[in-house]
C-alpha cells in the first residue's frame, strides 16, 4: 500500500486511537509501531494487480508484539 492511501485511510480515524497491526488476520496478537525512525530501502519489485511489476522505493516501518500491562 502507497504512504497516500495509508494517510488517507487513517486520517478518517479519531487521531487519539491506538494503531495496531494484525498479520495474517490473527486478532489473537497485536503488533505495534516502534517509535524509531522509518527506514528506507529500495528500489524493490512489486506485483501489479492485473499482472506485471513495478519497482518503487519503500518506507520499513519497525514493529513489535504487543505485551498488555499486567
Amino acid at each position: 500500500m502507497k504512504v497516500g492511501n495509508v494517510i488517507h485511510r487513517l486520517s478518517r480515524e479519531r487521531e487519539d486511537e491506538e494503531v495496531v497491526l494484525v498479520f495474517d488476520n490473527d486478532r489473537s496478537k497485536y503488533y505495534i509501531i516502534e517509535e524509531l525512525p522509518f527506514l528506507h530501502a529500495g528500489p524493490q519489485e512489486f506485483n501489479l494487480k492485473h499482472g506485471g511489476t513495478h519497482i518503487k522505493s519503500v518506507v520499513a516501518i519497525r514493529v513489535k508484539e504487543y505485551v498488555p500491562p499486567k
